[in-house]
């Protein structure tokens, strides 16, 4: 999995930045899977002899994968992209993507785009658009999957004017988002038509749930929106001033679903199932409970790269176990890389996405030695410096990143 995320991931990169035309990309990918069809009818001595060839197709064809998530992902691509309108369009019909959040200044939330009215006309576009609504006395009417008639001008997403800050604009159209507006009252009108995905309204739905019965239970605004961002990953509600206090202090990490939250859930179901392993029913129940478990956990939590990776990584544990097989971190890690990519490319430029990476690999690959350094026969010292061992081995491959991101 290690060589095949090296494959993919050269192709990211290649494609992004020289853009290679679709037909030269498609024969070559013809070219790799006859390759590895001719091979499967050699000889059994050429097929040990000439194994590199065997090798050389199939990293070739994921490369080549690559290349295409890139171009079909990539929104400046698209031929009815909003970027390709050559008039800024006034008259857009949007779709809401997420539920409203409420800002400082405004209100929030991202849209898709889904038809523009253009020569007395409408015709079909793609796209985000981030949605920013006016501050009212209360929030509008809007829910996930509405449906709004926008008569303001789309605009370009803007960055800060800094060359050396973060590249908003890039991080945008990473995320399929190409324009941004600014909403008054007079500017949208509600459509009684709603667009909705079962997934994503069962996802809403359920972190709505969990948050009406944190809300319900827990009183004070610091505590309940912490206990939100800890427990759901849910932060709309989190104080600016209290969020700039944890980054001063370096420990905003704490806030931020990660792994961890799914290694206690895995945990916990592992004990759960431990007095029924005697039945057989349990080989394919707690493979399946622990799966749907962990992934609905995930997706109610936001999806982050740090919670995917974990997913997916105890997703394979879990399966291997139940097939009889024991599973390698380095595999599981590259698995689990391999897959978010799959479904998002552009994972490979968030910062998230690197430093987690980074940072699970330099511990599995440097706690140990680094703990080896020192013995303690005290049982406490021994503890304390194993976690400072921990603390220390992320620190190596995630300081280049930090570095080059950050200055």
């Amino acid at each position: 999995m290690l060589r095949s995320l090296l494959a993919l991931s050269i192709g990211i990169i290649l494609c992004y930045h020289l853009q290679f035309p679709v037909k030269p990309l498609l024969y070559a990918g013809i070219v790799s899977i006859a390759l590895l069809i001719l091979f499967q009818f050699l000889p059994t001595y050429a097929r040990f002899k000439y194994d590199w060839l065997r090798g050389f197709g199939f990293y070739s064809l994921f490369l080549i994968i690559g290349c295409f998530l890139v171009l079909l992902k990539n929104e400046n691509n698209n031929p009815t992209s909003l970027n390709k309108l050559t008039v800024p369009p006034q008259n857009v019909l949007l779709t809401l993507e997420e539920p409203v959040t409420v800002k400082e200044k405004s209100y929030k939330t991202v849209a898709r785009a889904e038809a523009v009215f253009i020569d007395d006309k409408w015709q079909p576009v793609s796209g985000k658009v981030l949605v920013y609504f006016k501050k009212q006395d209360s929030l509008p009417s809007l829910q996930y999957g509405s449906q709004i008639f926008v008569t303001a001008v789309l605009q370009n997403i803007g960055n800060s004017g800094n060359p050396g800050t973060f590249n908003y604009r890039q991080y945008c159209l990473f995320q399929g988002i190409v324009k941004q507006t600014f909403l008054s009252k007079k500017d949208y009108i509600i459509l009684n038509e709603k667009k909705t995905s079962f997934l994503n309204e069962w996802i809403f739905t359920a972190r709505d749930k969990m948050l009406s019965v944190l809300r319900n239970n827990i009183k004070g605004n610091n505590e309940l929106s912490l206990a939100e961002a800890l427990l759901i990953g849910y932060r709309d509600d989190l104080d600016r001033d209290l969020v700039k206090a944890y980054s001063n202090t370096g420990v905003v990490h704490i806030i931020a679903i990660s792994g961890m939250h799914l290694g206690m859930i895995y945990g916990l179901l592992i004990i759960l199932f431990k007095p029924l392993r005697k039945y057989h029913f349990t080989k394919i129940v707690k493979p399946v409970t622990i799966l749907l478990v962990l992934w609905g956990f995930s997706f109610i939590a936001g999806a982050a790269p740090s919670i995917l990776r974990s997913a997916v990584m105890f997703s394979f544990i879990a399966v291997g176990e139940s097939l009889g097989k024991r599973s390698n971190i380095y595999n599981n890690l590259a698995a689990s890389a391999f897959t978010i990519l799959l479904f998002n490319p552009f994972s490979l430029w968030d910062v998230g996405f690197q430093l987690s990476y980074a940072a699970v690999l330099s511990i599995v690959l440097f706690s140990k030695h680094i703990n080896n350094l020192f013995y303690f026969k005290n049982k406490l010292l021994k503890a304390f410096w194993s976690l400072n061992a921990v603390t220390l081995s992320a620190q190596i491959l995630t300081l280049p990143f930090v570095l080059y991101h950050f200055h």
